[in-house]
Protein backbone atom coordinates (compact mmCIF):
# COMPACT_ATOMS: atom_id res chain seq x y z
CA UNK A 1 0.00 0.00 0.00
CA UNK A 2 2.76 2.28 0.91
CA UNK A 3 4.43 2.18 -2.66
CA UNK A 4 1.40 2.68 -4.47
CA UNK A 5 -0.50 0.76 -6.56
CA UNK A 6 1.65 1.76 -9.81
CA UNK A 7 4.97 0.38 -8.23
CA UNK A 8 6.63 -2.78 -9.73
CA UNK A 9 10.43 -4.29 -9.34
CA UNK A 10 12.48 -3.38 -11.86
CA UNK A 11 15.88 -3.63 -13.51
CA UNK A 12 16.99 -6.70 -10.95
CA UNK A 13 20.34 -8.35 -10.48
CA UNK A 14 21.52 -11.51 -9.07
CA UNK A 15 24.39 -12.82 -7.85
CA UNK A 16 25.95 -16.45 -7.45
CA UNK A 17 26.88 -17.08 -4.16
CA UNK A 18 29.28 -19.67 -3.71
CA UNK A 19 28.68 -22.39 -0.91
CA UNK A 20 31.84 -23.25 1.09
CA UNK A 21 33.09 -26.54 -0.77
CA UNK A 22 36.53 -25.08 -0.82
CA UNK A 23 38.83 -23.44 0.57
CA UNK A 24 40.49 -20.15 -1.61
CA UNK A 25 43.78 -20.23 -2.55
CA UNK A 26 44.48 -17.34 0.50
CA UNK A 27 41.65 -15.68 2.14
CA UNK A 28 44.22 -12.14 2.99
CA UNK A 29 46.63 -10.42 1.40
CA UNK A 30 48.68 -6.91 2.26
CA UNK A 31 46.49 -4.49 4.53
CA UNK A 32 43.14 -6.89 3.43
CA UNK A 33 41.14 -10.28 4.05
CA UNK A 34 38.04 -11.69 3.14
CA UNK A 35 35.39 -12.58 5.56
CA UNK A 36 31.55 -14.05 5.25
CA UNK A 37 30.35 -14.50 1.95
CA UNK A 38 33.58 -13.19 0.22
CA UNK A 39 35.72 -15.70 1.57
CA UNK A 40 33.37 -18.08 0.55
CA UNK A 41 32.15 -19.24 4.18
CA UNK A 42 28.43 -20.22 3.59
CA UNK A 43 27.45 -24.04 4.35
CA UNK A 44 27.32 -26.27 1.69
CA UNK A 45 24.74 -28.41 3.27
CA UNK A 46 21.90 -25.81 4.63
CA UNK A 47 23.35 -22.56 2.79
CA UNK A 48 22.93 -20.74 5.78
CA UNK A 49 26.20 -17.83 5.86
CA UNK A 50 25.29 -15.85 8.61
CA UNK A 51 26.73 -17.47 11.55
CA UNK A 52 29.80 -18.28 9.48
CA UNK A 53 30.09 -14.50 8.54
CA UNK A 54 29.58 -13.31 12.58
CA UNK A 55 32.54 -15.88 13.37
CA UNK A 56 34.90 -14.34 10.47
CA UNK A 57 34.07 -10.60 12.06
CA UNK A 58 34.67 -11.43 15.27
CA UNK A 59 38.29 -13.48 13.98
CA UNK A 60 38.88 -10.95 11.83
CA UNK A 61 38.62 -7.78 14.29
CA UNK A 62 40.68 -9.44 16.47
CA UNK A 63 43.45 -10.08 13.74
CA UNK A 64 43.34 -6.57 12.43
CA UNK A 65 43.21 -5.27 15.84
CA UNK A 66 46.59 -7.04 16.69
CA UNK A 67 48.20 -5.77 13.62
CA UNK A 68 47.15 -2.32 13.56
CA UNK A 69 48.70 -2.01 17.30
CA UNK A 70 51.46 -4.18 16.01
CA UNK A 71 51.77 -1.35 13.02
CA UNK A 72 51.93 -4.35 10.50
CA UNK A 73 49.30 -4.88 8.28
CA UNK A 74 51.42 -7.36 6.03
CA UNK A 75 50.23 -10.77 4.61
CA UNK A 76 52.68 -12.21 7.14
CA UNK A 77 50.67 -10.51 9.73
CA UNK A 78 47.20 -11.62 8.66
CA UNK A 79 47.93 -14.74 8.26
CA UNK A 80 46.89 -15.75 11.47
CA UNK A 81 43.13 -14.81 10.35
CA UNK A 82 43.29 -17.79 7.21
CA UNK A 83 44.81 -19.93 9.75
CA UNK A 84 42.24 -19.41 12.64
CA UNK A 85 39.66 -20.07 9.60
CA UNK A 86 40.45 -22.96 8.17
CA UNK A 87 40.99 -24.29 12.24
CA UNK A 88 37.42 -22.91 13.50
CA UNK A 89 35.58 -22.10 10.12
CA UNK A 90 36.45 -24.66 7.64
CA UNK A 91 37.13 -27.66 9.73
CA UNK A 92 33.13 -27.75 10.32
CA UNK A 93 32.45 -26.74 7.16
CA UNK A 94 34.01 -29.95 5.83
CA UNK A 95 32.06 -31.69 7.59
CA UNK A 96 28.91 -30.43 6.30
CA UNK A 97 30.02 -30.87 2.56
CA UNK A 98 30.77 -34.65 3.23
CA UNK A 99 27.42 -34.89 4.64
CA UNK A 100 26.06 -32.99 1.90
CA UNK A 101 27.86 -35.30 -0.51
CA UNK A 102 26.91 -38.61 1.11
CA UNK A 103 23.33 -37.66 0.48
CA UNK A 104 23.08 -36.36 -2.83
CA UNK A 105 24.59 -39.62 -4.54
CA UNK A 106 21.47 -41.50 -4.15
CA UNK A 107 17.98 -40.23 -3.71
CA UNK A 108 17.05 -43.07 -1.47
CA UNK A 109 19.77 -42.18 0.64
CA UNK A 110 17.91 -38.76 0.99
CA UNK A 111 14.51 -40.25 1.64
CA UNK A 112 15.70 -42.10 4.50
CA UNK A 113 17.58 -39.13 6.03
CA UNK A 114 14.93 -37.39 6.09
CA UNK A 115 12.73 -40.16 7.25
CA UNK A 116 14.96 -40.13 10.32
CA UNK A 117 14.66 -36.92 11.10
CA UNK A 118 11.56 -36.30 10.35
CA UNK A 119 10.37 -36.91 14.17
CA UNK A 120 13.49 -37.15 15.96
CA UNK A 121 14.91 -34.40 18.06
CA UNK A 122 17.79 -35.73 19.65
CA UNK A 123 19.35 -36.72 16.11
CA UNK A 124 18.97 -33.74 14.63
CA UNK A 125 19.97 -31.45 17.60
CA UNK A 126 23.30 -34.23 17.45
CA UNK A 127 23.45 -33.81 13.59
CA UNK A 128 23.47 -30.01 13.91
CA UNK A 129 26.02 -29.51 16.64
CA UNK A 130 28.32 -32.17 14.72
CA UNK A 131 28.41 -29.43 11.51
CA UNK A 132 28.30 -26.14 13.94
CA UNK A 133 30.54 -25.94 16.42
CA UNK A 134 28.31 -22.74 18.07
CA UNK A 135 24.72 -23.39 16.97
CA UNK A 136 22.38 -25.08 19.83
CA UNK A 137 18.79 -25.69 19.30
CA UNK A 138 16.87 -24.57 22.21
CA UNK A 139 14.01 -27.22 23.89
CA UNK A 140 10.10 -25.71 22.84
Amino acid sequence: KRLGKDWQVRNTKTWFYQLAEWMPKSIVTDGALLVGDAAPLMDPLSGEGIHNALHSGIIAGEVIDKAIRGNDCSIKSLQEYEQRCKKEIYSVIRRSLLLRRILSTSPTRLEWFFRLVENNKVFIERLVSSISSNIKIQPE
